[in-house]
Formats: structure tokens, C-alpha cells, sequence
């Protein structure tokens, strides 16, 4: 049975809650109407979400001056907006984390200042020289010897220019790469003691994601799951379940490979503002695939080392995690064979945030 909407009535269905415009386009009354459904969707504001006296009074003055020949009808049904995993509680949930990752952590700050100096570091010298800062730990220029490295830097710099020394670059991984900054928060933390029992620990595991994950998580970083389609089941003739059934545990069991998970990030490939929250962030760890792949990020910002590449390379490579699905699909070739190429590795993972940028 459904109740005839006054103003009264309007506020006590949505003033003291939240609603995801989603989940408010589908009640009865607006979601027979396109046109009511886009009312709705511009009066709820850029968030997406209906909250508060003044935005539930705005919608309603926005519909009844659109529809006054209209009565409608709606919210008799709550279930349609409290149900879990719905539209509303990810948007909540989406609110919750921008609120709490815009709070002040200088030593977040610290870790993304180490991390956007040693990317730029990296490829201005390489612009300038021929040869960057850093290379990857299985490339070919890893394997050759203290000499012939010397010889492949002069034949490698950019003519009228000195090569740097061999000594003086960085051989490293994805996971290399990431400690290599998360180690700048410890330090900036007053934690460097404790930083070296995390390298040590996550050695003892041979430099696994999900060993770099459980040691930050245990110094209070949130793990928050993250997957961008959490339909995603692989194709007819690759069959991927790995994403599925991590949401299922996190869903169930709380946790990613035995790692307690502290939020969700889910479902973003149709919806990029779901990743709002990490776009206000000033530093994250990632580990996807189970651990497989490791990267830094800023800023809603995927910052990764490819562990292949020489020091000519790009090796460093940036992307918005909001696009990472799309541009690996694109190295691989496109079209559906490349997106299942890209989802195997990102399609579901763990985000870590420092403790300065906490979770409400």
C-alpha cells in the first residue's frame, strides 16, 4: 500500500536518513517517469545523495513545480532503499570514506610527496639523459654485469650528456617500488624501528602484497575490498571466478585473503564516483590479485613500476584507478579478450589508507 505525498510526509520518509538517488528514482511515483527521475537526479546534488532537511525540501519544491498536475506516490516500500549492498548503503558508505580520508595526515602527505618526487625524479632524467632513476629487477639490464652495464649507460644517454652510474640507479619491483614510499610514512611517522620488522617480515614471505597488506593493516591502515564490477565472472572461454568469490568472503567472512577488511569500494566500472573517497586521499597502497601486484596511488591515482622495463623505459607508469580497467584492456589488445586480460589482474583487490586518513 503506498501513501500519498505531502511535504510532511516527504520529510519524515528522507530527512533524517540518506538516499541514494538510484535508490529514490526507484520508488513508486518516479521511476515511471523519466522525466521525474531527472528532476530528482539534479535537485539530490553532485553526490548523489539525498540527505538532510534542506535537500529533501528542494527535491520536493523541484517536483511539485514540475509535476503539480501529478500526484505520486512513494516510499511505503523502505526495503527498496535499506536493503544491503544497495545503491544507498554504497553511497553512504562512499560519503563516509571522502569525509574521512579528507582528514589532515602529514605523514600521508610525507609518503605522496616521496612518491610524486621519485616519479618526476625519474622521468626528467630520463628526458634529460636518456636514462631515468630507477629499473625494473627482471629486465634485461638487471642480468648484465657491473661492465657491460656501464657500457649499455654511455651507449644509452642522450648525446652531450654524462650517463649516470649504475651505482646510482634503483633496481626495483611493483613491490619494491611501493615499500619504497610506504617506508617514507613510517619514517614521517616516528615509526622506523617498527618499519624495519615490516621489510623484514614482508621478506620472510617473499615480498608478497598480501604480507606488506597484513603488516599495515595491523599498524592501523584501513583495508578497504575494492572491486569495480562485482558481476564480472571472466568469459564463456576464460571463466574468472577469483572476483566473485572474494566479494563473497568479504561480504561473509570480513576479509580478503584472512586480511580483516574495513569498508567496500565496489562496483565503480559504471560509476566512478564510488571512488570519490580514494580521490581525496593522499596516499594508498594497493594490492591486487591476491597480492600478485602491488602499486602506490595518490589521488585517486594508480602509481605503479614495471619490474621489466630497463632505465630508458617509461617503468613508472600513473593512471586514475577509475580508468586502470579500460587502459589495460587497451595494452592488451581491446575488445573483450583485452578486458578479460585487465579484470584478471584488477578486477577485485585490497586499498590500504594510513591511519591519519581513518575511516568514520
Amino acid at each position: 500500500m503506498t501513501t500519498r505525498i505531502d511535504r510532511n510526509t516527504f520529510r519524515q520518509a528522507l530527512a533524517n536518513k540518506a538516499m541514494a538517488v538510484e535508490d529514490l528514482c526507484a520508488q513508486p511515483g518516479i521511476r515511471e517517469s523519466a522525466a521525474m527521475q531527472r528532476v530528482v537526479t539534479r535537485a539530490a546534488g553532485s553526490d548523489g545523495v539525498l540527505q538532510g532537511t534542506a535537500e529533501v525540501d528542494r527535491v520536493f519544491d523541484d517536483l511539485t513545480r514540475s509535476f503539480n498536475h501529478k500526484p505520486f506516490y512513494a516510499f511505503a516500500d523502505t526495503a527498496l532503499y535499506l536493503r544491503p549492498g544497495g545503491a544507498t548503503e554504497r553511497a553512504v558508505q562512499a560519503l563516509k570514506t571522502t569525509r574521512g580520508l579528507q582528514r589532515t595526515d602529514p605523514a600521508g602527505d610525507a609518503a605522496r610527496a616521496s612518491l610524486v618526487d621519485a616519479t618526476n625524479a625519474h622521468h626528467t632524467q630520463r628526458q634529460t639523459t636518456g636514462v631515468g632513476t630507477h629499473y625494473g629487477d627482471s629486465s634485461a639490464f638487471s642480468k648484465l654485469s657491473a661492465d657491460d652495464k656501464a657500457t649499455w649507460l654511455s651507449a644509452h644517454a642522450k648525446p652531450g650528456t654524462q650517463a649516470p652510474s649504475a651505482s646510482s640507479l634503483v633496481s626495483s619491483s611493483c613491490i619494491g617500488w611501493t615499500m619504497e614510499h610506504v617506508g617514507r610514512w613510517y619514517e614521517a611517522a616516528g615509526k622506523t624501528e617498527r618499519w624495519r620488522e615490516v621489510q623484514r617480515v614482508v621478506q620472510q614471505e617473499n615480498l608478497t602484497g598480501t604480507a606488506l597488506a597484513r603488516e599495515l593493516r595491523k599498524d592501523g591502515w584501513q583495508a578497504l575490498y575494492n572491486n569495480p564490477d562485482t558481476a564480472y565472472a571472466g568469459t564463456a572461454d576464460a571463466p574468472d571466478d577469483e572476483h566473485r568469490y572474494s566479494l563473497h568472503v568479504a561480504q561473509t567472512q570480513g576479509t580478503y585473503y584472512g586480511i580483516p577488511v574495513d569498508g567496500m569500494v565496489t562496483d565503480w566500472a559504471k560509476d566512478p564516483s564510488r571512488l570519490a573517497g580514494l580521490e581525496k586521499a593522499p596516499f594508498f597502497v594497493h594490492v591486487a590479485r591476491g597480492g600478485y601486484h602491488v602499486t602506490a596511488g595518490t589521488r585517486g591515482a594508480i602509481n605503479e613500476l614495471a619490474r621489466s622495463e630497463g632505465p630508458d623505459g617509461t617503468l613508472v607508469y600513473q593512471d586514475p584507478m577509475s580508468r586502470i580497467v579500460d587502459v589495460y584492456a587497451d595494452i592488451h589488445g581491446g575488445g573483450d579478450a583485452g578486458r578479460a586480460r585487465a579484470m584478471h589482474m584488477w578486477g577485485s583487490g585490497l586499498t590500504l589508507v594510513p591511519p591519519g586518513s581513518r575511516l568514520p
